[in-house]
This record gives structure tokens, sequence and C-alpha cells, in this order.
């Protein structure tokens, strides 16, 4: 009888402990829950709220903001000081963080918040900067509109101290009152992130320690023609490591700097609507949260509606009542790297021409997140700062032409205001670096492209790629041409101005200016599509930005053909009859589009490693250089080389295909073999935070040398991380009206419905309107908010 007792309770015990087992991970399930809700909660607390009317504190008169569907304001008030102000009060209330995450790079202080992996950045910005300091503008009317601007961030600021972005929260620290510098800082940082010079410079360098000239200028420059540089002693097997070697392709992945595009504009007798238009294709690296800001403005003596730099209060992009204009980085050649001869490894002067000069040195102190600091020292010579570390008594110096002050903030500030293609002109010649090529399209009719910027003048023999002596004084800079001065399109017969990455003035053009050019294939495809459409339109436009037609594709596949023919059987036979039919389009659902690129991918790698002797990945080099080293190389192949490089290329490409799409060709796919994942600077601390902030991965359609550019990187390239960002048509009409789309949406906030709204618009290659100037405040609005001006300040601004 106990036994059946103690067997009884023995299953009423099993029972319960299978009850409790059973219970454990559905309250799990109901914490995960609960939890996932009360952050729901929390964060969509933290977002910019909407209330109808806002008291600020500072106003002249009334100002009122209409959102439309994307969240893009549009602002109207009496006068430009009070739009300057909600204009700075909106961007902050949609973009705050990334404006601080922005100026803290251009100031060189992101290792303050994410710790020492940020550090060599934070050293990288301040030994190019080299102890200069951020100005306020000279010109009275450029410096109260700043002043407005950040007086209008801090307002936001100081109203919403308790209601940050999360990621304050996430990082521990609270923002620091704007200021006119932090403006400055931003679009220094951008001017440093967008050069090509900075970014190749130390490849060519790193190339020519290891390989030698002559492997080095056939590998970068195969079809260059300047005279035959010297190349110095102390390059041989110098170890290169300091402030410009150790950031690989950027020094901040997550800044997106500018790589180039293309901005074009035609007359009225080639619009339907009998009016001027333009158009362009910003190219730019790809990051979260998106980087254009797009807002209209309309106050009494001033309009425009553009694209907006983040935490300025300038449109790159953008229109008025009466011009429009497009801007796009124009890839010259604007640093070089010297070689200086020092006392010691430890140096204290220099070598220059016949004496030893003084070291010009300062200390930069760094804060690290978590507590603690670095101090480092920053050596500067004539030429420049120091960015390698000293080896045998020698190092290399970088020379950039934004060193001594960029003009950029000017240029925007008046390019804004302008209100001719004279104005215009006249509103850049100040700009310095980056230089930058414009288009315009007037009410009037009128049409044309410039370009802007300074260059420097090189001794003869340089070519800009391979570092020079700088001891001997031969080699300096001759001081600098004036970008403005290449040709200008204006009004051209042809109805046409094209302006963008080829080289302006075309080969013919006598004046160097850099070897970082696009194929020029790609600026006749261009002028093929714009000239051939006698009535551009909107969809036209949009049809020239979405073309994802392959020059490369184009020359490259009908020799491919025809060089292996009848030499290949099988499933390489299949692919070369597949090609054969191809249109040459880089479309994301093309299979041909996915044999060519693996071909032309294991091409590269082959005639790279029989051109320096070794197979290697070369983080930073553009996409034309490498098309103008296959292309040039290709050419000078004899058949039964060419033959053979071809057929291990194709076998290669299809074994590569084959491991990650499996084996049957017909289901590949461009899409499937390379994707773009959209990365915020906070995502690589967690995968928790990854899943919220990234967005991706997509499949895009267009390449390396499309209009509709995209570009990959690693040794197979599966990654995008270059694509065009902004897509803007500009109709002079009247009023004007502008369309645009940028790849995710107009809020940094992630749990905002307008943080990536615009991502399925951007990949189907479908424009939406922008908010523009001079409508009636509240005409298809979604929000409309009042700001109304207080009697008495009731927060401290902090300095301005």
């Amino acid at each position: 009888m106990s036994y059946l007792k103690s067997f009884q309770k023995l299953e009423m015990d099993s029972d319960w402990l299978l009850r409790f087992f059973t219970l454990i991970p559905a309250v799990f399930i109901l914490l995960a829950g609960a939890a996932a809700i009360w952050m729901y909660l929390f964060v969509m607390s933290l977002l910019p709220d909407s209330k109808p009317i806002v008291p600020v504190a500072g106003l002249i008169g009334e100002v009122t903001v209409c959102r439309d569907i994307n969240g893009a304001p549009a602002i109207y008030g009496e006068n430009s000081d009070d739009v300057a102000a909600v204009l700075g009060y909106v961007m902050a209330q949609d973009r705050l963080w990334q404006m601080d995450y922005l100026r803290r790079t251009g100031h060189g202080r992101l290792s303050e918040i994410f710790g020492y992996e940020a550090l060599n950045g934070d050293h990288l910005m301040r030994t190019l900067r080299n102890g200069r300091r951020f100005e306020a503008p000279a010109d009275p009317a450029e410096r109260k509109w700043l002043e407005r601007f950040v007086f209008g961030v801090n307002r936001y600021i100081n109203l919403h101290l308790a209601k940050l972005p999360v990621e304050f929260s996430l990082l521990e620290y609270r923002p620091e009152p704007f200021t006119i510098a932090d403006v400055q800082a931003i679009l220094f940082a951008l001017a440093v992130e967008s050069s090509a010079a900075i970014r190749i410079d130390p490849v060519a360098a790193q190339l020519l320690t290891r390989f030698g000239k002559d492997k080095t200028l056939a590998f970068l420059a195969p079809d260059f023609a300047a005279p035959d540089p010297i190349v110095v002693p102390q390059l041989t097997g110098m170890e290169l490591k300091g402030a410009l070697f150790s950031q690989g392709a950027a020094a901040h992945p997550f800044f997106p700097g500018l790589r180039g595009g293309y901005a074009w504009s035609v007359g009225r007798t080639k619009t339907r609507a009998g009016r001027a238009m333009l158009g362009c294709s910003v190219y730019q690296t790809f990051s979260a949260p998106g980087f254009w800001y797009k807002a209209a403005i309309t106050a009494k003596n001033f309009e425009v509606s553009g694209a907006f730099i983040p935490g300025t209060p300038y449109a790159l992009v953008g229109a008025n009542q009466h011009l429009s204009w497009a801007c796009v980085l124009s890839p010259v050649d604007d640093a070089d790297l010297f070689v200086e001869v020092l006392d010691s490894d430890e140096p204290t002067v220099y070598w220059k021409i016949d004496r030893w000069k003084k070291i010009a040195a300062h200390s930069e102190t760094y804060q690290l997140r978590g507590g603690g600091s670095e101090t480092r020292s920053i050596i500067s010579t004539a030429t420049g700062p120091l960015v390698t570390t000293v080896t045998d008594k020698a190092a290399l110096s970088l020379r950039w032409a934004g060193a001594e002050g960029l003009g950029l903030s000017g240029a925007l500030y008046k390019l804004n205001r302008s209100l001719n293609h004279k104005e215009l002109q006249a509103g850049l010649k100040d700009l310095v670096n980056p230089c930058m090529s414009v288009v315009w399209a007037g009410e009037e009719g009128s049409f044309g492209g410039v370009n802007a910027g300074k260059l420097p003048v090189r001794c003869a023999g340089s070519d800009g790629l391979i570092p020079m002596p700088a001891w001997t004084g031969v080699h300096d800079w001759q001081g600098f041409l004036n970008f403005a001065d290449t040709p200008v399109y204006r009004n051209t017969s042809s109805g046409v101005a094209l302006v963008g990455g080829s080289r302006p003035g075309g080969s013919d053009n006598p004046v160097f200016m850099g070897s970082f050019w696009d194929d020029e294939a790609r600026r006749q495809r261009l002028l093929e599509l714009l000239s051939n459409t006698t009535e551009h339109s909107k969809e036209s436009f949009q049809a020239i930005q979405n073309d994802t037609y392959s020059p490369s594709a184009a020359l490259l596949t009908p020799v491919l053909v025809t060089t292996l023919g009848s030499k290949v059987k099988g499933k390489e036979a299949d692919v070369l009859k597949m090609l054969a039919a191809w249109d040459y389009r880089l479309n994301k659902d093309s299979t041909a589009a996915a044999v060519f690129t693996l071909w032309y991918r294991a091409l590269e790698r082959g005639l790279t490693r029989r051109a320096l002797g070794a197979e290697i990945s070369v983080p930073g080099l553009d996409e034309a250089a490498r098309a103008r080293f296959v292309q040039t190389t290709v050419e000078s192949l004899d058949d039964p080389e060419r033959t053979e490089i071809f057929r291990k290329a194709l076998t290669s490409g299809l074994t590569e295909g084959g491991s990650f799409m499996g084996d049957s060709i017909k289901r590949w796919k461009l899409g499937d073999m390379r994707s773009l994942r959209l990365n915020h600077p906070l995502a690589s601390r967690s995968r928790f935070l990854e899943s919220l902030y990234n967005v991706g991965p997509v499949s895009l359609n267009g390449g390396w040398d499309a209009i509709n550019y995209a570009d990959s990187v690693g040794p197979y390239r599966r990654e995008i991380t270059e694509g065009v960002t902004l897509k803007e048509v500009k109709e002079m009409t009247d009023p004007p009206q502008g369309y645009g789309v940028s790849s995710l949406g107009s809020s940094a906030h992630f749990f905002s419905s307008n943080y990536k709204d615009q991502i399925g618009l951007w990949l189907g290659g479908r424009l939406t309107r922008d908010p523009m100037f001079g409508h009636e405040p509240g005409r298809s609005a979604t929000n409309t908010v009042l700001f109304k001006p207080t009697t008495a300040p009731k927060f401290s601004m902090g300095p301005q």
C-alpha cells in the first residue's frame, strides 16, 4: 500500500514538474514580448512630436511647416531669419544624432562616443586639419544665416533634453550645443571623405613599395602618357604606417563620401513643356540613415527647394523661382604624397632645398569612451603633415588642396541664392575644395554646365600618383589653377549640357587634372540618350537615370565570344551562346549579367596577377581605374595568350558562381551574387542593434560602369558599397517642379515610418514629388505645425 502511495506521489510530482518546465518557456515568451512592447513604446515616445502649435522663443514672426507624405518639410515664413531657424529646428527633429555624428567626424571626436576603434580615424581628420580652426564666415549675411540655423538646432535640443533620439541613451551622452564651427566641420569631413586622391594615392604608394614603379604604373595608369616619373630610393621597401595608411578604403566607413556622378541640363527646344530642365545622379558610399535631407523654404526675400547636406543649411541640388542647379563631385587629383628627408627617426628638423628647417609639431589629445585619453603628435613640414611614421630618416607628407580652407560654405550660400547663370558662376569662384561640376537650368530657358574649385599646378613629370621628393623644392606645387577656367557649356547648339566624372574638355585638354576619371564610354552613353530624345520630360530623365547598359560588357563580350568561340564545349559553350544574345544590361534578374560579371571579375584577378606577379586585393581603388587596366591589357594580348587567359577566367568564374548559386546556371541572377546592406554606425555593436538600424540586404540593378552606378568591394565583390544615393529632376515651369528619390528616407529615427520608406521607390527607379516653395501652406500636407514666437526665452542657448 505504501508502495502504491509512493508511486502515486511520484506520478503527481512528475506532473507538476512537467507543468513547471512547460510554464518556463511561456513565461520567457511573455517577458520577451513585454520587453519588446516596452521598448517599442519607449522608442516611439522619443520620436519627434507633431503638436499643432510650437512656441519658440527668438522667432520674429510665425512660421508654418507642412510635411508631405514622405515626411519632408516645406517651411513658410515672412523673413529668411525665421525660416533658417525653423530649418535648423526641424532638421534636428529628424536628424539630430546623425548631425552630431557628422560634426564629430569633422572635429575628430568620434572616439569620445565609440572608444578606441574610432581613434585612428579621428587622428587622420585632425592631421589633415593640422591645427586649423573652423572660422565663421566673413560675409555678414552668410554668418547671420548660419547663426539663425544653429539657433534653431539648439532650440530643438534645449526643448527636448528629456526626449532625445535613442542613440544618445544607448551611447550614454548628451549633445553639446551646435555652433557655426560644427557646420564647417561637417563640410570639412565631406571634403576629406570625398577626395579621390586621399583614397587612391596611399594605394599607389603601397603598390610602389611592394612592386616597383613599372608594375605599379602598368596597373594603375596603363594609358597615362606623362613623362617618366621620378621614384626616389627611399620609397623602396618603406614601411607605410600612420594616419593615412591604417584606415583601409576610408577613414570613417560610415561617413558617406561623395564618389562623383553626372548632371545634365537641356534647353527648351529639347523638352515637351518648352522649358529648360535638369537631371542628376549623385554617386556616394551607402550608409544608414539616409544622407540627403529634402526640404523647401519660402520667405518674402528667399526661397529654395532641394536636397540639403545634413547639419548644414545648404542644398547641393535645388531650385528657386528663377534657377535650378545640381552639383556632382569632380574626381580631380587634389592631393599628393611627398617624400621627406629628416634628421632622425624622432625628427626635430627636415631638409628643404639647401638647409635644415625646424619641424612644426603639436599634440592632440583624444578623450576615449569609458574614460581615459590618448595624446598623439602631429608633425608638419612646409609641404604638409606627415602621414606615415618615420623609417630610416624618411616619411611621407601630404599636400591637400583643402588643407588651408574649402570655400565650400560660402559657395553653397551664394549658389542657393543665384537668380541666373552669371550669379551662379560668380558665387562659385571662391570654391577651393572639393572640386564640383555644376549644371543649371533657368526660367528664361538658359542652360549649361560649369566647373568650380582649385586644382594644384604640378611640375613637369608629376603624374599625381607617384610620391615626389619634397627636399629638392623642384616638385612643389606651383600655385593653383582655377577649375572654372576649364570649358563652360552654355546654351549649346545641341541643346544639351553634361558634366560629371569625365575629364572636362575631353582627352585633348592639355591641362593635367588627374588620372581618376571615369571611362569616357559612360559619358558617351549619356550623350547618346540625351541627344536621341527630342522632347524630354520627367519620364525620359528617369529612364536615363535608371539605365543599366554596361559599355565594358558591350566592348568585351563580343571579344570573349569571338576569342573562345568553338574552342570550348559543354556549359562554357552554352554560356557563350547566352552572352552572344545578351543586351549588355546589368539588371538584377539577368542570368547573362551574372555570368559576365563572374567572368570579368575573374579576368581582372588573372590580369592583376599577370601584371604584378601576385593576386592581391586593392581596397580603395576606384572601378574606373580597374576598367582602364582590364581594357588596356586585353588590347595588348596576342591571340594565344588572350585565349588562355579568357578560358581560365571563364572556368574560374563559373566555378565560383556554382559554389554559392548552385549548378543550374539558368537559375543564376546578378542580384543573387551581390547585395547591398545599408549599415548604421551603431549596428556593429550588437546583432540586436543591427536588426533595428541596418537596412537590407537588397538586390539592385546597375553596375560599375552603368549610368545607374553600383560598385562592390572585396576579392569577389559581393557586397555593394557605392552607388546612386540621389536622383533629381527639375523642370523650370511656372512654378518650377521638382522630383527625386534618395536611398532611404527623411528621418533618422529607426522606428519612424519615414526611416526607410523611399527604398522601394529607389530600388524601382521611381521618382516622387519634392517639397516645393511658393505653394499655399497646407496643400497636400499630411501634417502642419505652426511655430509661434514667445515673448521671453525659457532656455539657455549655450555658445553660438
